[in-house]
């Protein structure tokens, strides 16, 4: 008679009794930073979308308003709205609850999101209970996870559409299209997904997400009742006039910190002239090995793309989960190797911040960081062979 999945773990538990150990203070640890960033999100949730889709919900512009200085404080705290317009038609029934229980709300779906990430990812990769708990353990405990959470961001939600728009790009481009446009609307993961989607020849799956953005775009403009041209560019220039400069370990924020950004051509920044460059050539290289590449290893190669490429804040590396979830099926060596530049990501920034070490060396590190483990995947794609 099989033995069932509970069966398992136990067995497992009694014949791995330090592992089985130390998996649970990770899991206790994991339960008190989830409740750490549940009481942030209900204290704070300072970057949480609510205020300018409270805005849009009475046919007021969020964008307009952003982009007149705020004057009568509509606005609150840092909610700023830089996304596209489509994010704010989802987060219409958050806008007519009150603040406090929106906050909770979001935060409890954010949590959905992670958990539901965490189960396509054990699926993807093919991870046994136990790794799978001790992925998720890991990544509960993970500083980005509780920032995402506590600010109220929308990072979570993106690696949850980017896995649904990744597991169904074979089955139904249309729906993965409809996870793809959520991802895109925050468009700061655009350059490296769209040209990789573009080289694999997925044309309808891009087409249905242009077409829930547009649809999104226009229901935008027609509550508000404005032209929809004169509102199209406004997510950017509000990001533009409100973002944070610096990122934490892109090629475009180290450009910024060592002193080099300059214009092109009167037009262009050097940071964004290099940062699509690097998106460019990092994603010509995974589309020549994707041959020998998985799907599960071509999606962790592309998730550190675009964290290494293109600036990213601290609670955007909660995209370096499937990049965890590949370190479980490494060998010994490259599986330690794999997880101390993961634990540098997720547990060392923070704690050298802690110390007050921070700055363009610290920035470096995690660009270097970041490399390092896209060229793990790569050298297991060309099937070297991994020592024992």
């Amino acid at each position: 008679m099989p033995l069932s999945k509970l069966q398992h773990c136990t067995l497992w538990a009694r014949d791995n009794k330090l592992r089985a150990l130390g998996l649970a203070l990770l899991g206790a640890l994991a339960i008190a930073s989830i409740g750490q960033g549940f009481r942030y999100a209900v204290v704070y949730s300072t970057d949480f979308q609510w205020s300018p889709t409270v805005l849009l919900t009475v046919g007021v512009n969020p964008y307009e308003v952003a982009l007149s200085g705020n004057v009568d404080g509509k606005i609150l705290m840092s909610q700023f709205p830089p996304y596209l317009h489509l994010l704010y038609i989802v987060f219409l029934p958050l806008a007519y609850l009150p603040y406090t229980v929106a906050k909770l709300a979001w935060a409890i779906v954010n949590f959905g999101f992670a958990w539901g990430s965490i189960v396509v990812l054990k699926r993807l990769f093919g991870l046994s209970v136990v790794q799978a708990l001790g992925l998720a353990a890991l990544f509960f405990v993970s500083t980005p996870y509780r920032n995402a959470i506590g600010n109220g961001q929308t990072s979570l939600l993106c690696l949850f559409a980017l896995l649904i728009a990744w597991i169904y790009q074979n089955r139904s481009q249309a729906g993965a299209g409809v996870g793809l446009s959520l991802l895109l609307t925050k468009y700061s993961f655009a350059p490296p997904v769209l040209l990789w989607f573009f080289l694999r020849g997925r044309v309808k799956m891009l087409i249905a997400a242009l077409i829930c953005l547009t649809a999104g775009w226009l229901l935008f403009s027609w509550i508000c009742q404005e032209n929809p041209l004169m509102i199209l560019g406004q997510p950017l220039q509000v990001a533009s006039m409100y973002s944070e400069a610096e990122g934490g370990g892109d090629i475009m924020t180290l450009i910024q910190s060592f002193g080099w950004e300059r214009p092109i051509a009167g037009v262009l920044r050097l940071s964004s002239f290099v940062g699509i460059l690097t998106t460019c050539l990092w994603i010509a290289v995974l589309r020549l090995e994707a041959p020998r590449l998985s799907e599960a290893e071509a999606l962790a190669g592309l998730c550190l793309v675009s964290l290494l490429a293109i600036r990213h804040l601290a609670y955007d590396f909660v995209f370096v989960a499937p990049a965890a979830a590949l370190a479980f099926t490494l060998t010994r060596f490259w599986q330690f190797a794999a997880f101390a530049l993961l634990g540098y990501l997720w547990f060392g920034v923070k704690l050298l911040n802690s110390f007050s070490i921070n700055g363009k060396w610290v920035e470096l590190a995690s660009f270097l960081t970041l490399n390092c483990l896209v060229v793990i995947v790569l050298s297991r794609a060309r099937g070297t062979r991994w020592p024992a």
